[in-house]
């Protein structure tokens, strides 16, 4: 009975040492003080760590007893399982979700009450850019069940146009490339389709509008686009 008690003691003391070191390791990366990679290779640690523990646990408990070897076996052979499930279980899950789903990337997208636009198609995830600019990676796994809409291709995506008064004196090459970058970098933006930019104005005016099309999914996100490019083009005329 005390050994039981030692041993519990001791799991629960590796559980405090790991919980603190994942919190340690994650505000380092957020301070930037160490390299991300600690962050992903962590985990693995973690498991290795409590493995070897299960295994010195087991070891100290049921050593004496006759069935002792075939215990071993069974938990070592049940672990094995469930790391391949979990690393399969999303695989499979993926290749089923694309043979039934169009999915592309660039596309507008929308499950689990998260949407956005579709950046990568990997092996086990997928990553979408929300609305707020953010990257999510989601295993397909979680979205076996679930209802997924996603816009069918690139072109059922809708145009919007906005005008753009730059007073500062830039080449008009210069204001091209500025608002197709601007634009492109946005979240909202449909990358698939490049904005196009026309000048209304004489070059030799000292105030010149530019006409702006680009896409959108929907008209929110064509006015947050719209918003965010005058705002930029504001800022850079103020510092003239």
């Amino acid at each position: 009975m005390i050994s039981v008690v030692l041993y519990i003691i001791a799991g629960f003391v590796l559980f405090t040492i790991l919980w603190l070191a994942n919190k340690a390791i994650q505000s380092a990366v957020a301070a930037e003080k160490i390299h991300p990679a600690f962050q992903r290779v962590f985990p693995v640690a973690e498991f290795l760590l409590w493995f070897l523990y299960l295994l010195w646990a087991l070891r100290g408990i049921f050593s004496h007893w006759h069935f002792y070897n075939i215990l071993m076996y069974a938990v070592i052979i049940a672990i094995i399982i469930g790391i391949g499930w979990f690393i399969a279980k999303d695989f499979i899950a993926g290749i089923v979700l694309k043979s039934e789903v169009p999915f592309k990337t660039g596309q507008y997208i929308g499950f689990l009450q998260t949407s956005g636009i579709l950046k990568n198609l990997g092996y086990r995830s997928l990553e979408i850019e929300t609305d707020v600019g953010q990257r999510i990676k989601i295993p397909y796994s979680r979205l076996t069940g679930e209802v997924i809409t996603c816009q069918p291709n690139p072109d059922g995506v809708k145009g919007y146009e906005t005008i753009i008064t730059l007073q500062k004196n830039l080449k008009n090459e210069d204001v091209y490339e500025l608002i197709v970058k601007r634009a492109m970098l946005l979240p909202w933006t449909i990358p698939v389709k490049k904005p196009t930019v026309k000048l209304l104005d004489n070059e030799n005016e000292p105030e010149k509008r530019y006409l702006v099309k680009y896409f959108a999914v929907n008209p929110r996100h064509a006015e947050r686009i719209s918003q965010h490019i005058k705002e930029y083009f504001k800022k850079l005329d103020d510092k003239k």
